[in-house]
């Protein structure tokens, strides 16, 4: 999810993305997973490598992923501003 690809954004930015790669390589170890293995609520580890990677190289990426990203959670905010608008009336 792009949840997730935040949350590696952070690694990299706290630490580098070499360090996050690692990071990374060192959890699919530990857990006996396929670095390539899909997963049904997260990209798979070597597609999280390759957007490390990508942002390495061009961080205008994260800039971009992170304004995404706040958009995601304005939309929400207002869509749930709107129904609980239109639910109040009924619960009065």
């Amino acid at each position: 999810s792009s949840w997730t690809l935040d949350a590696d954004l952070a690694g990299a930015e706290l630490t580098s993305p070499a360090t996050m790669q690692h990071a990374l390589t060192a959890v699919a170890r530990c857990a006996g997973v396929d670095p390539r293995a899909p997963s049904w609520r997260h990209y798979s580890i070597a597609e999280r490598m390759t957007f490390l990677e990508q942002v390495a190289a061009n961080p205008s990426i994260a800039t971009r992923h992170h304004q995404m990203l706040r958009l995601a959670v304005q939309l929400l905010a207002a869509l749930t501003g709107v129904l609980l608008a239109l639910a109040v009336p009924r619960i009065l």
